[in-house]
This record gives C-alpha cells, sequence and structure tokens, in this order.
C-alpha cells in the first residue's frame, strides 16, 4: 500500500540531504529516493507495453503514458491502484514545493527569459502551474542530442526505475558546448560532437536526476549498445503557461521566480550564471 506521508517524508530526506551542484547548471543526483519497500512495488506494478505510446519519429524507440488521474484509471486493473496512488504523490502541491525549495533562489535567475511570460500568466501574485508526469520505456537504440529543455519548464526530474546495473550507463548525460558562450533558451537538440560530455549519470535502482531549466542546461541521451530489454523511468516537468487543462492544478507565488524589488540585481545574476 503506497503510504502518502511516509513517501514524502523519506523523499524531502533524500532531497534536501542531496548535494545541489552549480556547474555546469544546478542539478542533483539523489539516492534511494523512495522508501525501499515502496520502491519495490513499484517495480513490480510497471505495465506491459501495451498499455504505452511511442513517440512520434525519430523518437520511436521510446514509450510513454501520461500519469495523470483520467489515464491512469484506464490502465489494467492489475496494476492501477498503485499508480492512482503515485499518481496523486507525485502531481501534488507538496511534490512540487519540495524541489522548488530545494532550487530555492537560483529559479529567479532566469528572470530576463521568464518576464512576459509571468506578466501574461500571474493572477493576483500566483503562478498556475500544470505537473507534468510520464511514465517511460525507452528501448536499445533511443538517444538525445543535447538541449536545454523546453521554455515553459523550470525544473526536469528523471527517476530510474532498473531492476539491477545491465543499463547502468543508459542514463543521463550532461554537456557543455565546445562554442565558447553558446546559449539556447528555445531548445533545439543539436549534435553530440558539437558538445564536450561532463558527466553521465548512472541508471541505477531507485535514483533521481533532476536540474533546473537555463539556456544553458544542455543535457540529452549518449548513442550506444545497451541491451534491448527496455529503460524504465519517470520524467516528472512542471510547466508555466501550459496550454491545455489538467487534473491536478497547481500554484506558485510569482517571487518564486520574480523579485521585484531586486529586478535589476536578478538579470544581472542571470547574465552571470548563464
Amino acid at each position: 500500500m503506497f503510504d502518502f506521508d511516509e513517501v514524502q517524508k523519506h523523499t524531502r530526506a533524500r532531497i534536501d540531504s542531496a548535494t545541489l551542484v552549480i556547474e555546469p547548471f544546478p542539478h542533483l543526483y539523489a539516492h534511494d529516493l523512495l522508501p525501499l519497500e515502496t520502491y519495490n512495488e513499484l517495480i513490480s506494478n510497471l505495465p506491459s507495453d501495451s498499455d504505452y505510446q511511442a513517440y512520434r519519429p525519430p523518437y520511436q524507440e521510446r514509450l510513454f503514458i501520461k500519469l495523470e488521474g483520467s489515464q491512469v484509471s484506464k490502465l489494467d486493473s492489475s496494476v492501477r491502484s498503485f499508480w492512482i496512488e503515485f499518481e496523486r504523490w507525485i502531481n501534488s502541491q507538496d511534490f512540487l514545493d519540495l524541489m522548488v525549495a530545494k532550487f530555492g533562489e537560483l529559479l529567479k535567475s532566469n528572470i530576463r527569459h521568464r518576464r512576459s511570460q509571468l506578466r501574461e500568466t500571474a493572477r493576483n501574485g500566483k503562478i498556475p502551474i500544470v505537473s507534468r508526469t510520464l511514465l517511460a520505456r525507452d528501448y536499445a537504440h533511443f538517444a538525445l542530442g543535447p538541449h536545454t529543455d523546453a521554455k515553459n519548464k523550470f525544473i526536469t526530474a528523471l527517476y530510474y526505475l532498473p531492476k539491477g546495473d545491465e543499463l547502468m550507463q543508459f542514463g543521463t548525460s550532461i554537456y557543455r558546448p565546445k562554442k565558447q558562450g553558446y546559449t539556447s533558451w528555445e531548445s533545439e537538440h543539436h549534435k553530440h560532437e558539437d558538445f564536450d560530455l561532463v558527466r553521465t549519470f548512472e541508471n541505477v535502482p531507485n535514483t533521481l536526476f533532476a536540474f533546473m531549466k537555463s539556456d544553458h542546461s544542455f543535457h540529452g541521451v549518449q548513442p550506444g549498445e545497451y541491451p534491448n530489454v527496455g529503460r524504465d523511468l519517470i520524467m516528472w516537468f512542471p510547466e508555466i503557461n501550459a496550454k491545455d487543462e489538467t487534473d491536478r492544478p497547481l500554484s506558485l507565488d510569482r517571487s518564486v521566480f520574480d523579485d521585484e524589488k531586486q529586478g535589476f540585481f536578478r538579470e544581472m545574476l542571470g547574465r552571470v550564471i548563464g
């Protein structure tokens, strides 16, 4: 049985203790994210391929399920109850607040990119947020060129769900552009050969790689000869200014992204970090 309070308490401790690394962009890598019993339950409730959809080419090697209330309720009855409870937790205001608190003041450093976006979406000082969560399964030839993520995102978290270590190197990599000073807020996908590999975060059980979206948060998946057994992971990425409705509307204070009293200072900080 999924215990919301126990999971939230355990996860808070793991996120709080994870080191927040600033270079080349703010990120963390947390181990043992869920209690072991809950992680094992999650693994035993992974749906079969028939419940997933495939991405459009050229990313058809990635299968996905949207973890939102209306979609989770359609899963096979043998796994449905677990994912209903899991979705309620990961798409909660509590989990969003936990992740936002971890990145803290750094989220303000993107204000020069977000000012018009915040102005258009703010409602009485609140910014509506949509929590996007996908359960994904990637097969052997899946790869992603370096990119910074869509501009509506502000944090992206990738939670790895392997049963063992045979897909350890099939993780997420971070990069620096070879062209000094190059940035990309719009997040086009680039060629791997135009970037230097900084680190690959290993795909090991019950670990979370999370980072803050910026104009230099270049990340991707290295091409490789991986066993074709399917890499399972959960992708969580809250969005600002999402166009469609959500089963679970959330919000954040505008001050999370913009301290108007120190607007000039924040913009200059963003230039330094960027």
